[in-house]
């Protein structure tokens, strides 16, 4: 026969049982409501870095492209140069030949902007992005983008080094830059992106260019030759890092559709 103060214990020690099962399971549905905002939060934090992501690619695409069609026309620069070269075509235009010389001088350098990634990165927050393989490519950006960067830095100290002071003994500079400042040249709108007209005006150098001992040279030869070679590399390398630019672009659009 059980006493009055058995019964009393015993209905003490449910009611704290029951008490304990209340706080804990209120435990768990607090972490799991603090969890479920973390995620929420996370998950819209994560969608305005994709979208800056999304951004700062396409922006990476557009100036690779821009530099890849300044090289494009280097390389076809330097082909009508060396063809006169080779056909002996000493009466070219000298509008033309200038031209062609002002083009193969130019030095495309890729420095599109990574702020958004490093950001990411340095902050810590390169967990917001869930998707494996996009973290993967983003940090492997630096690496793609090293090899084409490392072609463009040669050619500047071999240009500035070699070919430059054979250019600076040989050619009038200044009447290179003339053709850029006409109004309709789309190499200009590329090269400086803002409206030069009226703003730098041609001057012309007294100094008479002579096609003939310029075709004549070997040197002269040698430097176009470089110079149509490193901008065909560079564009070789370029199709590296549009590959790498695209596969981050499609992994990018493909977790914003997820989200929506």
């Amino acid at each position: 026969m059980e006493t009055t103060s058995g019964n009393t214990t015993r209905r003490y020690l449910k009611y704290a049982l029951g008490e304990i099962v209340l706080v804990v399971i209120g435990i768990l549905l607090a972490l799991q409501i603090n969890t479920w905002k973390t995620n929420s939060n996370n998950q819209k934090q994560e969608i305005v870095v994709l979208n800056e992501l999304k951004g700062e690619y396409l922006g990476k695409l557009k100036e690779l492209e821009e530099k890849v069609a300044l090289r494009d026309a280097m390389i076809k620069g330097c082909h009508s140069i060396l063809k006169a070269i080779d056909t002996k075509q000493y009466n070219l235009e000298q509008d033309s030949l200038y031209y062609h010389l002002g083009i193969i001088t130019i030095t495309p350098t890729y420095d599109a902007s990574n702020s958004v990634t490093e950001e990411l990165i340095n902050s810590g927050n390169l967990y917001l992005i869930k998707n494996k393989e996009l973290r993967k490519q983003l940090l492997d950006w630096p690496s793609t983008l090293a090899k084409m960067v490392e072609e463009e830095q040669f050619f500047i100290q071999i240009g500035m080094g070699s070919f430059f002071p054979y250019f600076i003994q040989n050619i009038p500079l200044r009447n290179l830059v003339n053709p850029f400042l006409t109004e309709n040249d789309a190499m200009r709108k590329n090269l400086v992106k803002t409206n030069t007209v009226n703003v730098y005006k041609p001057v012309t150098s007294q100094h008479a260019l002579d096609p003939t001992a310029l075709f004549s040279s070997l040197v002269f030869e040698n430097t176009v030759e470089f110079i149509r070679n490193q901008a065909v590399v560079s564009n070789m390398q370029a199709q590296d890092v549009r590959a790498h630019i695209n596969g981050v672009l499609t992994l990018i659009e493909n977790d914003l559709t997820k989200a929506q």
